[in-house]
């Protein structure tokens, strides 16, 4: 599972991350220009993070640092490793 835990807080997916990631630039008062300006992306980009449209772990990671949140793995019970579909649900 992908992890992104900030005050209890947990994803299991790119569409969950980016809906943390827009509640918690939403709470730094920054608009998504302001967030993109800050972590050299664009607005675009920042809009499909938040949409979880199209995104890239690198551009993750960037927005994730400008608003000093941390990205964390942690393993899920159940999942066939060796099976990458499985990882993708």
């Amino acid at each position: 599972m992908i992890g992104y835990n900030v005050s209890m807080k947990t994803a299991r997916s790119i569409t969950e991350i980016g809906k943390l990631i827009k509640f918690y630039r939403q709470q730094s008062g920054l608009t998504q220009g302001q967030l993109a300006e800050l972590c050299g992306l664009s607005q675009v980009a920042i809009s499909n993070l938040e949409n979880g449209a199209g995104v890239s772990l690198v551009t993750m990671v960037k927005a994730m640092r400008a608003l000093n949140l941390e990205l964390s793995f942690n393993a899920v019970k159940g999942i066939d490793t060796d099976e990458l579909l499985g990882l993708l649900d």
